[in-house]
């Protein structure tokens, strides 16, 4: 990377109108298929478990009434009943309300090649496949000419029948919707490993000859965004989003695949739950921050900052699933900026905010994990000697395979880290493992001292995030709190570098809250892909506007390159850690390739 964005009750009271705050009252429609009628579509355990534990957890912490809960599992979640109970919703709710709906399941779209690609869907829009879907019916039915519409086909397709139903309850409701759920393959990590967890929440019916659609490929396998920019404006134009009060949490990106954990794999010691039943990846990251009791007990959370806590989370405790969670919402408002439920009382402060420990304690093991294969007596010898480091080949964060005259450093989810020469001397092997090792470690205290307060993803978060040599790269980044940053980025040779700031100017710079930007600014500076290729930690530290930690850190950017004991940032990683200092930060991985 080369451094050249209430609801008022009206009273009548002797002819005169006073306006008397009123009581939001909270409803919730859950929806979780675990077992679907048709035998070619593969069960899934956790909706089931996803939709009894988090009923569980708005009733009892965050005071939604049992009446005003409906769940719909398995031979109840039919498209018939769902869209039932969409209309129900309506009657039954009041302008002000807020409403959650919640779908655990199959999903699919049309970069589902398998299935989704023969649906003629939009290319803004997944579907949602309901218990009573039968896939040969459905192809039959395209086969015949009969046009996608909104009969009941066990297909819930986002454009023509999702879309609608929200619109209307969205008019003067505030609706949280939350799908956990593939939408299409996942085409930045297709190499999936054997630490990838088995079971994929994506609808996966090969029923014929039919064609696949045609795929462009980079060097690396990775599908290529030939003109990011152009693409990111399609998707913008089509208007995906045309709705008044909404706020949408989905488990992954418009090109991946959603995990499903087994039971198999939470009983051989692969997977931790937060009770030890089956979940999916996303679900159980978002069930862990709702019953933390320092976020539910009466304190103000955005539903913005909700979706940071669950992503950082859920990276900690699904390093392995293989997809990115995605935020999207109402552009004509700060709908993402009102708090959770209509919860009210004193802003969460960070000191109650380091009991979020609580939620990343997983059996996630602090130690960098390695399964090294076939490395040789000399670098085997060499990981041993590094305390923070932990030879396992059951659950490893990183995957070192000897191959020709090469060393593939694969992470636990299928992604290429880097490619390091086969005869690399210990001594460097160490020091590149040692940075893996420090960028977990950084992680992990991040998850439990994160304010929430930034969201941050790599160009447009519905895009892969992949860059391709010679490519401008950006973030896309939203605030609830005016900030200082600090970036550091981690490239794939182990090497890191200071981005930002650069100079006295921009250390001193606050970026101003609940607002999207693009960062950086081209009129600031560019962000260019160079060698070396392999994947890159971004980390973006956003600091209260009194910090000066990030000029501490300006020595740092006449450096092309430096390593993780640095003083310098040994001082910053400190500050930071101390009870002193309020922080938010978001991780972006990204790829970059030929």
């Amino acid at each position: 990377m080369m451094k050249t964005m209430n609801k008022f009750l009206v009273a009548v009271m002797l002819g005169m109108c006073v306006q008397v705050p009123a009581m939001a009252e909270q409803h919730a429609l859950l929806i979780g298929v675990s077992d679907y009628r048709h035998e070619r579509i593969e069960d899934l355990e956790g909706p089931l478990h996803d939709v009894a534990a988090l009923q569980n957890i708005l009733s009892n912490n965050w005071g939604v009434s049992a009446q005003n809960i409906t769940s719909l599992v398995n031979e109840t979640a039919t498209e018939r009943n769902i869209k039932s109970a969409f209309h129900e919703l309506l009657d039954n709710s009041d302008s002000g309300d807020d409403i959650l709906i919640y779908f655990s399941g199959h999903g699919t779209s049309i970069k589902d090649k398998n299935f989704g690609a023969m649906l003629n869907l939009p290319h803004t829009s997944g579907a949602l496949v309901t218990h009573d879907f039968d896939p040969k019916k459905h192809i039959a039915k395209l086969q015949a000419g009969t046009p996608l519409g909104a009969d009941n086909d066990g297909l819930l397709v986002g454009r023509y029948e999702i879309k609608p139903m929200l619109q209307k309850l969205s008019e003067d409701r505030t609706v949280l919707v939350i799908f956990d759920s593939c939408f299409s393959g996942n085409a930045v990590r297709s190499m999936s490993t054997k630490h990838t967890p088995i079971q994929k929440r994506l609808l996966n019916i090969t029923l014929g000859s039919e064609s696949e659609p045609e795929v462009r490929l980079g060097t690396t396998g990775a599908s290529r965004c030939l003109n990011c920019d152009t693409e990111i404006e399609k998707v913008k134009n089509d208007k995906p989003f045309e709705y008044k009060n909404v706020i949408y949490f989905g488990a992954a990106a418009d090109n991946q695949l959603a995990v499903d954990h087994s039971q198999a794999e939470i009983d051989a010691g692969l997977i931790n739950t937060i009770d030890g039943k089956p979940h999916g990846g996303f679900s159980d990251a978002l069930l862990r921050v709702l019953s933390n009791s320092t976020i539910n007990d009466d304190q103000t959370i955005s539903y913005r900052k909700l979706f940071n806590l669950v992503v950082s989370t859920f990276n900690v405790n699904c390093a392995n699933c293989a997809h990115n969670p995605v935020l999207l919402s109402s552009n004509s408002s700060n709908v993402a900026s009102k708090n959770v439920l209509s919860k009210s009382g004193s802003p969460t402060n960070h000191a109650q905010l380091l009991t979020l420990a609580s939620f990343t304690n997983t059996g996630q093991k602090p130690e960098l994990q390695i399964a090294a294969l076939n490395l040789g007596e000399p670098i085997s010898k060499a990981i041993n000697l590094i305390d923070t480091i932990q030879l396992n080949t059951g659950r490893p964060d990183i995957e070192l395979l000897l191959s020709g005259q090469t060393i593939t450093a694969q992470s636990a989810d299928g992604q290429l880290i880097s490619t390091l020469p086969a005869d690399i001397k210990p001594s460097r092997m160490t020091s590149w493992l040692a940075t893996q090792a420090w960028l977990k470690s950084r992680k992990l205290k991040d998850a439990v001292h994160n304010a929430g307060t930034i969201q941050a993803s790599f160009r447009n978060p519905l895009m892969n995030p992949v860059a391709f040599e010679g490519e401008s790269v950006y973030f896309t980044v939203t605030l609830e709190e005016d900030a200082k940053f600090v970036v550091l980025v981690t490239n794939s040779l182990g090497q890191l570098s200071l981005l930002y700031p650069s100079n006295k100017r921009e250390s001193s710079r606050v970026f101003e809250a609940k607002n999207t930007f693009k960062f950086p600014n081209r009129n600031d500076f560019n962000l260019t892909v160079v060698k070396p290729w392999g994947t890159d930690n971004l980390a973006i530290y956003a600091l209260p506007p009194s910090s000066n930690l990030g000029e501490a850190l300006l020595p740092l950017a006449k450096k092309a390159d430096f390593k993780h004991s640095e003083p310098l940032l040994t001082g910053f990683t400190q500050a930071l850690d101390s009870a002193q200092t309020q922080y938010s930060t978001a991780h972006i991985r990204f790829y970059t390739t030929q």
